[in-house]
């Protein structure tokens, strides 16, 4: 709910699915539990609970999941605010990028519809909701990766392809 940005009726109804696959019983204290922490979503990424003169560090710490010691030291170690928020936008999630099954025997309908590659056989962003849902991933048409990722996957290959166009040159004698 936090860190994903999940409707917490979603994140409820998962979680309790997920408890009960596991043990029947505890379903209804799962149930509870996270309903109580739906309800508090907001004030504990709000830091609402905390004083004032800490607010700013522990709703930074909560928000990047990290410990406050941590962001502390992190946030002290840059001369200006600004480069302390720089540091605070760093840590979100990638964007999320799709790299087509080079050897899928048909066109994919979710592929199919989404615009053009970025570069021949990756797409980004995508939106991962959707394209879970899309069941993508079951019929393997595709895999997640970061755009960064693919790109140098790509370059990668292409840069040993041009090479072995290229004839081998023997040494020259001393």
């Amino acid at each position: 709910m936090l860190y994903l940005h999940t409707p917490g009726r979603v994140a409820v109804s998962q979680g309790v699915e997920l408890v009960r696959s596991g043990a029947k019983s505890a379903a209804g204290l799962a149930n509870a539990v996270l309903h109580k922490v739906a309800d508090n979503v907001e004030d504990f990424a709000t830091a609402s609970d905390v004083d004032e003169s800490e607010r700013r560090l522990v709703r930074l710490s909560r928000l990047m999941g990290l410990p406050r010691w941590l962001c502390a030291r992190i946030m002290a170690s840059f001369d200006t605010p600004e480069g302390a928020l720089g540091f605070a936008g760093n840590l979100a999630p990638a964007p999320l990028a799709l790299h087509e099954n080079a050897f899928a025997t048909k066109p994919d309908p979710y592929l199919s519809q989404l615009v053009a590659p970025v570069f021949p056989g990756c797409h980004a962003p995508v939106d991962a909701q959707v394209t879970v849902a899309s069941g993508v991933f079951e019929r393997a048409a595709a895999v997640a990766s970061d755009l960064n990722a693919q790109l140098i996957a790509t370059a990668a290959t292409r840069l040993v392809a041009a090479l072995r166009l290229v004839p081998a040159v023997a040494p020259r004698p001393m």
